[in-house]
């Protein structure tokens, strides 16, 4: 895949309508050589959005300063594969756009942001495991406890984690002393602009992992977690990685400078990270919200 590059000079003033024409242009996109703080990056932001995704497993990374759904990432030392973002879990507006800012470049070598155009993802996969996708769809399985789905869904008790969860037919889920054992179907394949993507957060979402390339990896997984083919078949060990063949066939490595914006469209592109070469700071901003509502009446 390719990021478009727009380039802009420190003193420069941020022009909103060329970023977002850009935007829709090109799905993927890079600011570059201006000036960045949090009030322009969550200016860009709203600017493109009017509703952002609360990102609940890092709620302890929020900023101070900012309206609360700007989060830094996470400061590990891993690799994350290719994901779309608040897609293993039912949300009322499921974030459409990604945003991230870099404040502290890695000094190492690695820490890159990796990106993945799902319609390139989508062209690589067999055949016969596309077919299935695109017909049964997936279910994510997860296992969380109070101060999880506390967090996830933005909920302070059992009564509003159940109101919530009643919105979403396609929630199915078993509440036993606090522990929530949730199940969420969802597409594996978006159409975006007639293009259909696989884009979804199935690799983020591994109970293990054995593929060979990543064995000296650190890569985050957790065995309650599980995905489904939509009939129920737990997806194998030689599916995920066949996924993971495919995402390193069409991945694409994004080295960060100081006040780099990267934003992509998440129902089509994917996002993971590489690890660095050694422990160093690696600050990210990162920020996902739902197209504004007068940007979608010009559609």
């Amino acid at each position: 895949m390719r990021i478009h590059i727009l380039k802009q000079t420190p003193d420069e003033t941020i022009d909103f309508a060329r970023l977002y024409s850009a935007y829709q242009k090109h799905g993927a996109i890079l600011l570059r050589g201006g000036t960045m703080n949090l009030e322009k990056f969550e200016a860009i932001a709203n600017y493109f959005c009017d509703r952002f995704h609360h990102v609940g497993g890092r709620s302890a990374m929020r900023q101070d300063q900012g309206d609360g759904f700007t989060t830094g990432v996470w400061a590990g030392n891993m690799d994350k594969l290719a994901h779309t973002e608040g897609s293993y879990r039912p949300a009322i507006h499921r974030p459409d756009t990604a945003f991230f800012c870099c404040v502290v470049p890695p000094s190492a070598s690695g820490g890159e942001t990796t990106l993945f155009d799902g319609a390139e993802m989508l062209q690589h996969l067999p055949k016969d495991l596309a077919r299935r996708f695109r017909e049964q769809g997936i279910i994510y399985e997860m296992t969380w406890q109070p101060e999880r789905w506390s967090a996830e869904f933005d909920v302070e008790n059992e009564v509003q984690l159940r109101e919530y969860l009643a919105r979403f037919p396609e929630a199915r889920y078993s509440l036993e002393n606090g522990t929530l054992h949730l199940f969420y179907s969802a597409p594996a394949i978006f159409s975006v602009d007639g293009v259909d993507a696989f884009a979804n957060g199935i690799l983020n979402h591994l109970p293990a992992i054995d593929h060979p390339a990543y064995a000296h990896s650190t890569i985050y997984t957790k065995p309650s977690n599980r995905v489904s083919f939509g009939d129920g078949e737990p997806l194998s060990s030689e599916v995920y990685n066949q996924l993971i063949d495919v995402q390193d066939k069409v991945i694409y490595k994004h080295q960060w400078q100081k006040h780099d914006v990267v934003i992509i469209n998440n129902l089509r592109y994917m996002h993971g990270r590489t690890m660095t070469s050694e422990e160093c700071e690696r600050t990210l901003l990162s920020r996902f919200g739902k197209t504004a509502q007068r940007h979608r009446a010009d559609a």
